[in-house]
């Protein structure tokens, strides 16, 4: 399931608008247990479409950047959500 969605994710980069892929890969972080893949991804994204803007802030690794934080966070918010399964 894993290998297939990471796929998924590779084809969207390509496919699809940054925001899509974005909302997909914050969505399989709360999904999956450990998903280090999202920082690979991230990290593809800056290359391919050489990162942004937000909030004033430019660099050419923003993707990469706002996951690292989202995939930082998510080991703290995964051990408060009900729904996420404890392992």
């Amino acid at each position: 399931m894993r290998s297939i969605l990471s796929l998924l994710v590779l084809i969207s980069i390509f496919l699809l608008p940054t925001f899509v892929t974005a909302v997909f890969l914050f969505i399989l972080i709360f999904v999956f247990n450990n998903f280090f893949e999202v920082l690979f991804f991230a990290y593809m994204m800056d290359i391919l479409y050489r990162g942004g803007t937000l909030f004033g802030f430019t660099s050419p690794y923003l993707f990469t950047f706002i996951f690292l934080f989202i995939f930082l966070i998510s080991f703290k918010l995964k051990t408060v959500l009900k729904f996420y399964e404890r392992k």
